[in-house]
């Protein structure tokens, strides 16, 4: 992937780009140090010694030598991709610069036809071509033969973490909590609730009770648990 801005990657090759123009290159600090082919962050290089490798049956030498030749491999066409991307935002820019400048508001939606014209004519949007089908190999089971939704979430944020489990695997009580199924009655409404965060749309006790007790129900009536 690429990495823009004015603060190194932990792990980047000799020379990396600054900007979106790929025009701007900078050497690595000197404080990262030179390892297969890559210059690595002092932290990152412990880290893949005293946490990765151990107990893998790879050494940190092996390691760094093969992501060196990834980079190696995949940089040129990282780079052809990044000049491409400037070469199509430099058209776009120009192209709505100039409608501003003679008084056309590009954002009405009668010049959206030009607009979608334009953007398929440099290569930005392309013409559908019907259904696709792809093969990949070497993909973890989760992925490749567990049907769900793949979720990437802040593991610092416990809501966020949840839903994604519950889009996963779903759960009853999430289900019955958002719909109808329980009703909504008045005892369940923010006012009798009692606190501030409800009617901001936060959690509701009270509704929460009432579901958590319904589900244990169907569940007790569905699927008993010996006891």
């Amino acid at each position: 992937s690429s990495h823009f801005g004015t603060t190194c990657p932990p792990a980047a090759a000799e020379h990396f780009p600054i900007s979106s123009t790929m025009s701007s290159v900078v050497p690595a600090p000197a404080s990262y140090l030179a390892i297969g082919g890559l210059r690595v962050h002092p932290l990152l290089a412990k880290v893949v010694e005293n946490d990765v490798c151990p107990g893998s049956g790879f050494s940190p030498t092996y390691f760094w030598q093969c992501l060196g030749s990834l980079v190696g491999e995949l940089r040129p066409e990282v780079e052809s991709c990044l000049r491409r991307r400037d070469e199509l935002q430099a058209k776009v820019d120009a192209f709505y610069e100039k409608l501003r400048s003679s008084g056309v508001d590009p954002t009405k939606s009668d010049v959206r036809p030009q607009c979608q014209a334009f953007l398929k004519d440099i290569g930005y949007v392309e013409e559908e071509r019907g259904p696709v089908t792809i093969s990949t190999m070497s993909v973890d089971p989760e992925i490749a033969n567990i049907p769900a939704p793949q979720l990437v979430v802040p593991s610092d944020n416990a809501r966020y973490v949840l839903n994604a489990v519950n889009s996963r695997w779903g759960s009853l009580f999430d289900a019955l909590y958002g719909f109808d199924v329980v009703p909504q009655t008045a005892v369940q409404t923010p006012a009798a609730a009692g606190v501030e965060e409800v009617a901001k749309g936060g959690y509701n006790p009270i509704r929460g009770g009432a579901v958590i007790d319904f589900a244990n129900g169907l569940l007790d009536e569905l699927a008993p648990l010996a006891t």
